[in-house]
């Protein structure tokens, strides 16, 4: 074994001892400060393992050990724990929404759309616009399937790098790497059924009791989301104006011919897509009293998510069935989006509850630094925070912690906790500082054809420029949709 690999080994065993001290010995051990009690030190250490956890050695078992580590400090046994995570409705419909874009991605859509965007006249013998339509087919595949967005559009980038005889670590080729994790990113964020909107926006509706409007949502989210597509372009090619001669004359046609007409499974799931979204966003659309509308509403997401999955086991294309699930939920399901949900969520009542006193430490600290500055700049304060931190610990994690932290301090401020949590989506979006920020991130960051000395300049650039310049973007449109 070498040195570096036992070096790595060491580390991974201290990470877990960390870990661990902190979810059963850092309660145990220091005095309460501030308003905390007894019982809020051992939540806070819980909180603090299960964060270092997230950073350094992935999800699921930290998440595991965090349920743990709460039980044993008596508030709650673990069957009444798994009852309030398990069985909370949001938590279901990420499994089984999980399965649905499984199904989509296993019908071939995706190719589809990749191989139709690709296609198009705009992306022939200009390298820009070539690239320009590579993020931008990579963003709306996303829409349906972020892994299959990077597989497909990494593997196209690579082709084409080869073609032009670039070698591994070009500046253009890393920006093009670094550009799908953001187009996969922003594309994850423009349906409510994706990770980062499913985790925040339940955490957001799990605090304060209101349900999340998709309409509203989504009127919000698709045309920002763009614009920040559209702004990483444009930062390529004016600001970092990165060398792309050898593109030049370059045929550019990577799409696959035989994929631009839509076959019966695509259809059929490019079907089943449209109803999905139409069936979740109906509810808000209709009058109240409407016979459609309060049927819908009874099921709920995830009635009509187990609609739709059995009503695709009745076709049979060519004699055969549509779909499997049991072969799209054994690869489609997110378990680590759903485990850190199910630790989050309970977590964050528990964690406020006034047995712990956190709500009122965190108000007497942050409470002075937002004391009488108004709605529009205590808006302004939280999504700096969430923008600043999200760019040094997982996206995910951070929108959680400030949705539930903007809820204890915003008492006396006439605020819509769920229009701006929408917004918090979009700013922690933009992270990709450092490989620590997103699971984007951290994959663009590890591809062997990125330099890292470019993704760090395009990563750390651009988020900066990116929430500064959305920041009022999203003020305005909160104003107006909301």
């Amino acid at each position: 074994m070498s040195s570096q690999s036992k070096s790595k080994d060491y580390m991974f065993y201290v990470h877990i001892a960390v870990i661990l001290f902190f979810m059963f010995g850092f309660g145990r051990i220091f005095a309460p400060v501030s308003t905390l009690t007894p019982l809020g030190m051992k939540l806070l250490g819980v909180f603090i393992g299960v964060l270092y956890g997230w950073t350094f050695c992935g999800i699921l078992w930290p998440s595991i050990m965090g349920w743990v580590a709460i039980c044993s400090t008596g508030m709650l046994p673990v069957a009444d724990y798994i009852k309030s995570s398990f069985g909370n409705d949001t938590i279901v419909f990420i499994i089984f929404a999980s399965i649905f874009t499984g199904v989509l991605a296993e019908s071939g859509l995706t190719d589809f759309i990749a191989n139709w965007i690709l296609s198009r006249k705009f992306c022939q013998g200009n390298a820009w616009n070539y690239s320009a339509a590579v993020l931008m087919a990579s963003f709306f595949t996303a829409n349906i399937n972020m892994l299959a967005a990077v597989l497909v559009f990494w593997a196209i980038i690579y082709s084409t790098a080869e073609k032009a005889g670039m070698k591994k670590g070009n500046p253009w080729v890393t920006w093009m790497i670094m550009g799908v994790g953001c187009a996969t990113q922003f594309g994850g964020i423009v349906f409510p059924f994706h990770m980062v909107p499913l985790v925040v926006l339940g955490v957001a509706s799990g605090v304060t009791g209101v349900e999340v409007n998709f309409l509203q949502y989504m009127l919000f989210a698709f045309p920002t989301a763009i614009a920040a597509m559209l702004l990483y372009i444009a930062m390529g090619k004016y600001v970092f104006r990165f060398d792309v001669s050898q593109l030049e004359g370059l045929d550019f046609d990577v799409s696959d011919k035989s994929k631009l007409t839509l076959n019966k499974k695509q259809k059929v799931g490019a079907i089943y897509l449209l109803l999905f979204l139409v069936l979740l966003l109906v509810p808000n659309m209709l009058p109240e009293g409407n016979v459609i509308r309060a049927f819908l509403k009874q099921q709920g997401n995830v009635g009509i998510t187990f609609i739709l999955l059995a009503s695709m086991c009745w076709i049979k294309i060519d004699g055969k069935p549509f779909v499997s699930l049991q072969k799209c939920a054994a690869g489609g399901i997110q378990w680590d989006i759903v485990m850190i949900f199910a630790f989050v969520l309970p977590f964050a009542t528990l964690f406020t509850h006034e047995a712990t006193g956190v709500s009122p430490a965190v108000i007497s600290t942050l409470g002075p630094i937002l004391a009488g500055k108004g709605e529009l700049m205590f808006i302004v304060l939280i999504l700096l925070f969430a923008g600043v931190l999200t760019n040094f610990a997982n996206n995910m994690v951070v929108g959680s912690i400030t949705v539930t932290l903007m809820n204890m301090v915003a008492g006396g401020l006439n605020l819509d906790i769920m229009a701006i949590s929408c917004a918090i989506v979009l700013i922690i979006s933009f992270a990709f500082a450092t490989p620590s920020a997103s699971t984007a991130s951290a994959m663009c960051f590890a591809n062997e054809w990125s330099d890292k000395k470019t993704a760090f300049k395009v990563g750390i650039l651009f988020s900066v420029v990116g929430i500064i310049v959305f920041l009022p973007i999203a003020y305005v449109l909160m104003s107006l949709i909301f």
